[in-house]
C-alpha cells in the first residue's frame, strides 16, 4: 500500500513516445516507445520521499519530471541528466513558504510552475539548461496570480497558446470550499 500510485501524468512526443510519473513514495518514472514497449527500466524520481504529485511535460526535445520532495523542495528530473546529482533544484525548501501543492507546464521556451503558498497561488517560469547537467534559471521573481490568499487545493497551469496560461485553482473565498476559479495568464510583454 505505501507503494500505491494515487496520481500519475502522462507526457507524449509528437512521434509518439511517452514518459509516465507517479506519486509512488519515491516516485516512479518508466517510459513508453511508441508502439507501447519499454526498453528502460523504470526509476525512481527521488532518493528521499515524494510529498505530493508528479507532473511530466515534453520540451520539444525531450522528457521532464517535476516533482515536490520531502516537505517543499521542488525538484526536476529531466531525461538525459548524467551528473552526480540526478535532479534540478528549481524551489529550494524554505519553511517560511508553506508550499503544498505546485502545477507545471511547458510554455514553448520555458517551464511554467504555479505553486500553493500559504493559500496564495503563485507563478513562476524557469529557462531549462541545454547541458542536461546545467541549472535552470528563474526568468522573474513570483507573480500572485490571485491577490487573496485562499486557495486551498493544488494549482493547475495549462498552456493555452504559445504566450498564453490558463491558471486553475480550489479557492475557499465565499466561504464555501471547493469553488473553482481560472485566470488567463497572458505573457505576451515578458521574455
Amino acid at each position: 500500500p505505501s507503494n500505491t500510485c494515487n496520481h500519475s501524468s502522462l507526457a507524449v512526443s509528437p512521434l509518439g513516445a511517452a514518459s509516465m510519473s507517479c506519486d509512488t513514495i519515491w516516485g516512479s518514472l518508466v517510459f513508453f516507445n511508441p508502439d507501447g514497449t519499454r526498453t528502460r527500466l523504470p526509476r525512481n524520481l527521488s532518493e528521499s520521499f515524494l510529498a505530493g504529485e508528479t507532473q511530466t511535460f515534453w520540451d520539444g526535445t525531450k522528457f521532464g519530471t517535476v516533482y515536490m520532495a520531502d516537505s517543499g523542495w521542488l525538484r526536476l528530473l529531466p531525461d538525459g541528466r548524467t551528473s552526480q546529482t540526478p535532479w534540478i533544484e528549481l524551489l529550494p525548501y524554505d519553511s517560511l513558504a508553506g508550499r503544498t501543492s505546485f502545477g507545471a507546464t511547458w510554455l514553448g521556451t520555458s517551464l511554467a510552475l504555479g505553486t500553493a503558498e500559504k493559500g496564495t497561488y503563485l507563478l513562476r517560469r524557469f529557462a531549462l539548461p541545454v547541458d542536461p547537467n546545467g541549472a535552470a534559471t528563474s526568468l522573474h521573481d513570483p507573480v500572485a496570480v490571485v491577490s487573496t490568499a485562499n486557495v486551498i487545493g493544488k494549482p493547475e497551469v495549462v498552456a493555452a497558446g504559445a504566450t498564453k496560461l490558463l491558471a486553475i485553482w480550489l479557492d475557499s473565498r465565499w466561504g464555501t470550499p471547493g469553488e473553482l476559479y481560472a485566470a488567463p495568464v497572458d505573457l505576451k510583454g515578458c521574455q
